[in-house]
């Protein structure tokens, strides 16, 4: 497990999945305020973030390849209406086949 993060999940390197990071259940969000950009990066390098998009309170993006037997950081950055600038992160585990 990479150090600081809880949630992990698994994807083959042929998929293509989506992931949602919950800015308000997380209680990164005060009354009103919600997020006025986002950007989604993966460490190490590998890991194709292949779309970004995002509402007031969420932040999904889309992500495929990486290297099977890998672990990937990934993390959303935003920016909301109060200037706060909060970010939340999983671990992306590749395989090379999907498990049953």
């Amino acid at each position: 497990m990479i150090d600081g993060i809880t949630k992990v999940f698994t994807q083959a390197q042929s998929e293509t999945l989506d992931y949602t990071f919950d800015f308000a259940t997380n209680s990164w969000l005060a009354s009103a305020e919600t997020i006025n950009s986002a950007s989604v990066v993966s460490t190490p390098s590998g890991l194709n973030v292949t779309s970004v998009s995002f509402t007031n309170s969420f932040v999904i993006c889309f992500l495929s390849s990486g290297t099977p037997d890998n672990s990937y950081a990934v993390t959303a950055l935003v920016t909301t209406s109060a200037g706060r600038k909060p970010s939340l992160s999983f671990q992306l585990d590749i395989s090379e086949f999907r498990s049953a």
